[in-house]
């Protein structure tokens, strides 16, 4: 009912009820049950914004109603989902401010359609895929790219504090990062890659294009590996004595 649209020739009554929908529509938000009926992009349901909309806009992403951000064994949210999905106040506004001139050394490149449409296809959860989205966009909030923006006062990399973390380091050159790649046995695959002198989204997009299946890991896909592992690795860096 509450997207039913006016018809021509309606009665008055039914006219006074759209009416009256219409005034509701400008006040109502959902209540979350099991999220199932909730459009995430479209309806009203984030008591918090101020037209109780998401802020994030949608983009490519295939996540649709609001059940899929609930962990179906508990019941809870998946807070590491919402968290990958949509933005915080912090990264809203870095990418506000920053996104139109971010460094051409995160940007460059990423062009070819194919890189995208394979992206999606990938046999790896969504929120993995948006791991990828943002790295082949030069969108994760390295030290390096935010100190260069002046948000941050050290650019140095928070697990290795041996190099400037940018998205090829952050991925593949930090020495903790490498013993993830050595564990999985990838590591001499990658150094292979690592070879050219290019940016880490540039690279990111090439092992997408060129992935095949792994025969010592199952035959899981190389791109699915290497995003999977670097979504992992993204959120464990800060955790300097726990062993990998």
């Amino acid at each position: 009912m509450l997207k039913a649209k006016p018809k021509r020739g309606s009665s008055y009554t039914w006219q006074s009820i759209l009416a009256g929908l219409e005034c509701f529509k400008r006040g109502y938000i959902w209540r979350v049950g099991d999220g199932s009926q909730i459009k995430i992009w479209e309806d009203c349901w984030i008591p918090s914004r101020p037209n109780l909309e998401i802020l994030t806009p949608r983009g490519n992403n295939l996540i649709t109603n609001a059940e899929e951000l609930i962990n179906p064994v508990d019941r809870n949210w998946d807070e590491q989902m919402i968290r990958d999905l949509f933005w915080s106040a912090y990264h809203q506004q870095w990418m506000y401010k920053f996104r139109g001139n971010l460094i051409q050394e995160q940007a460059s490149g990423i062009g070819d359609e194919k890189v995208w449409e394979k992206l999606w296809q990938l046999q790896i959860p969504s929120k993995i895929k948006i791991f990828g989205w943002r790295v082949l966009h030069g969108a994760l909030p390295c030290k390096g790219i935010l100190a260069n923006r002046h948000i941050e006062n050290s650019s140095s990399c928070p697990a290795c504090h041996d190099d400037c973390e940018d998205i090829k380091h952050l991925l593949f050159t930090c020495s903790r990062a490498k013993e993830i790649w050595q564990r999985l046995g990838v590591r001499r695959k990658l150094e292979r890659v690592l070879e050219s002198d290019r940016s880490g989204s540039v690279l990111v997009a090439d092992l997408i294009k060129i992935s095949r299946p792994l025969e010592k890991l199952n035959s899981v896909g190389l791109a699915e590996l290497i995003l999977t592992g670097g979504w992992w690795w993204e959120r464990r860096k800060f955790i300097h004595d726990e062993p990998i």
